[in-house]
């Protein structure tokens, strides 16, 4: 930008270019000009101004280079920070690398245990949690980890709402993000951890330093990502996460573990991750998995139990359970919203 500026410059002192007038300055010139043709002329004496001093014979006088106008720098060479950003296609890469990444901030999986808690998914949630405690209970397991079959199935939307449901009903809960490829789980708790599951694994931290706890949910503990990396494979497979799950059954009271892995299909880390977690629920999006990809998920499953299936963004029909609502005292009736049904 720089380069053009000078070359700008310079064009214009050698009065090859000129730069464009704004609206104000031609009617600034306009104004000027009707006010010369008006107003009498007045005879310059000859020592008035320095640039018609008294030339002698044989002498020629050049005036001295102008400076181009400061509006100028404001017009071709404007200050991103002053000026805000250029318009057309220079707005789009500006945009691109000064804000944040929205498809990432879209991406956080949405709370409702708390928020919306009269909504036909939060109350699913309250039904999936007594059904998960029931099964956990009698089969002893307690580390779980939640999985699917292809990305954008709604698999962290529903972990991070059945380990609030739980940590609600008085259960102590660890809610892990294993997906070290796009972490989010962090996101829906407005958190920022200063370390995370990456950082145990690589050993630059204890596994007390990566446990979060979650504002307004003293039973809760998070355990975030902690980063992105592409060794994800090699680090899920490695001793160190072994050991973290060992140290998470130690955990006394003891908690429920959960586990959010990547899409079973798109990353090998849910395959690896079933030798050390004791069941896997599995997610599936309505009218979105194709049902052999759900089969082929059950396959990689094979290693572990899995305890059972959650249909995520089911519709019920609209002649049935749509017009059924059910209203507390002094409340709204229920209202279905998207989400888990």
């Amino acid at each position: 930008m720089s380069k053009v500026y000078n070359a700008l410059k310079k064009a214009a002192r050698e009065g090859r270019w000129q730069p464009e007038r704004s609206a104000a300055d031609r009617d600034d010139t306009v104004r000027a000009d009707a006010a010369r043709e008006v107003a009498p002329a007045t005879p310059l004496a000859p020592h008035d101004s320095p640039e018609i001093a008294p030339v002698r014979s044989g002498q020629i006088r050049t005036p001295e280079p102008v400076e181009a106008p400061d509006r100028m720098t404001a017009q071709f060479a404007p200050d991103p920070v002053v000026a805000g950003p250029p318009g057309g296609r220079l707005a789009e890469c500006w945009r691109m690398l000064t804000q944040a990444d929205i498809r990432a901030e879209n991406d956080a999986p949405t709370l409702l245990t708390g928020r919306v808690p009269l909504s036909r998914a939060a109350e699913k949630f309250q039904l999936l949690r007594v059904w998960f405690e029931n099964w956990t209970t009698a089969h002893q397991k307690r580390v779980i980890m939640m999985c699917s079959a292809l990305p954008g199935e709604g698999k962290s939307f529903v972990s991070v709402n059945l380990a609030a449901t739980l940590a609600t009903a008085g259960y102590r809960v660890m809610l892990v993000d294993a997906d070290l490829r796009r972490p989010c789980l962090h996101r829906a708790f407005n958190l920022v951890p200063l370390h995370g599951l990456l950082d145990y694994l690589e050993g630059r931290a204890e596994f007390a330093a990566c446990l979060s706890r979650v504002p307004g949910m003293p039973t809760l503990t998070l355990v975030a990502a902690g980063g992105i990396t592409t060794a994800a494979v090699e680090l899920m497979a490695g001793q160190r996460m072994g050991e973290f799950v060992a140290e998470a059954r130690a955990l006394e009271p003891p908690h429920y573990v959960l586990i959010d892995a990547p899409a079973a299909l798109a990353t090998p880390e849910t395959e690896i991750l079933t030798s050390v977690v004791d069941a896997a629920l599995l997610v599936v999006a309505a009218n979105h998995t194709p049902r052999q990809m759900v089969k082929d998920t059950f396959l990689l499953l094979k290693n572990t139990t899995t305890c059972g299936v959650v249909l995520n963004r089911f519709e019920p029909l609209y002649s049935t359970s749509r017009k059924v609502t059910y209203g507390y005292y002094g409340q709204a009736p229920n209202r279905p919203i998207s989400g888990l049904y």
